[in-house]
């Protein structure tokens, strides 16, 4: 065995005596003949082991085990679907006809309007011109109208 896989070893299950027996033997030779690795074991237990050694055990409550678990599980279920599924990229296409749909009903709504205050333009000329015995009745007709700005826009 090398000293990089012994040290990771080391550091995982060695010191917690978590080894297969083979894997453990093997680990013990290799630090009883390589002084680098007989010294890192030293200094670890040094530094994680020896501070711990007169703590005492504290088991948590059986509630705090039993959230734990839940929270796993819950992490680990099956996400629920949908009844019928949509896979993401007919999101994007979806979106831009939905956009496209708004902007079309916007725009027909937009001239629709226009057409119509062209209209009531047109109604309100006609009821004004009506009132002048002297004029021809339409403000299409009239060559002179009213001199408006919206006559001079709208002709």
């Amino acid at each position: 065995m090398n000293c990089k896989r012994v040290r990771e070893l080391i550091i995982t299950d060695y010191i917690d005596k978590e080894l297969d027996e083979k894997t453990m033997k093997e680990v013990e030779a290799h630090i009883k003949i390589c002084e680098g690795c007989g010294a890192f074991e030293k200094s670890l237990i040094q530094a994680a082991v020896e501070p711990f050694k007169g703590v005492r055990d504290i088991n948590p409550p059986e509630y705090l085990w039993r959230r734990i678990k839940e929270g796993i599980e819950r992490e680990n279920a099956p996400k629920a679907r949908w009844m019928f599924s949509i896979p993401r990229p007919v999101f994007g296409p979806a979106a831009i006809a939905v956009a496209c749909a708004i902007l079309i009903i916007t725009l027909s709504v937009t001239l629709n309007s226009k057409n119509q205050l062209n209209n009531y333009i047109q109604d309100q000329g006609d009821f004004l011109s009506s009132l002048d015995p002297g004029s021809s009745g339409s403000l299409k007709n009239s060559q002179n109208g009213l001199g408006t700005t919206i006559e001079e826009f709208f002709s």
